[in-house]
């Protein structure tokens, strides 16, 4: 998915990507089966490329036609993930941007991975561990300290 937005980042990019696809032949394998339909460029697996200039209107057209999707307590993630299931080009940062206008979105931070270390031997006794508890409260002990 990174290297198909990258692919159409600029509006250049987008253009000359739909001017192969257009036109032909096709240079670049990356574009292989892509389609025009509609006026719109397509992916091989049924998404439409939006064009780096319309991904402010096609956002917005989608927060008029699904506005459930975008205010019901999902993150910017999870939004994101539904609008790239059906478009290329629109990356999260585009969705942040959009939704921080829009003030509608919920803000939560991403669970920090736990950092384990693994401790691997690679001989016997190489690491050795000692528990040392005082004893000197205890008098049925005897002189064992």
């Amino acid at each position: 998915m990174r290297s198909l937005n990258q692919l159409f980042r600029t509006q250049e990019k987008y253009d000359a990507a739909r001017q192969q696809v257009e036109t032909g032949p096709v240079t670049d394998e990356r574009l292989q089966d892509f389609f025009m339909r509609g006026g719109e460029l397509w992916t091989p697996d049924g998404r439409v490329v939006v064009s780096p200039e319309n991904i402010q209107p096609t956002l917005e057209h989608l927060f008029d036609e699904h506005q459930i999707h975008f205010v019901s307590g999902k993150g910017i993630k999870t939004i994101w993930a539904w609008i790239a299931r059906d478009y290329v080009n629109i990356d999260r940062i585009d969705v942040k941007k959009f939704m921080s206008k829009k003030g509608l979105f919920q803000v939560v931070q991403e669970p920090k991975a736990a950092k384990t270390r693994v401790v691997v031997a690679k001989r016997p006794l190489q690491f050795l561990g000692v528990d040392l508890i005082d004893m000197n409260g205890f008098r049925p002990n005897g002189t064992y300290r």
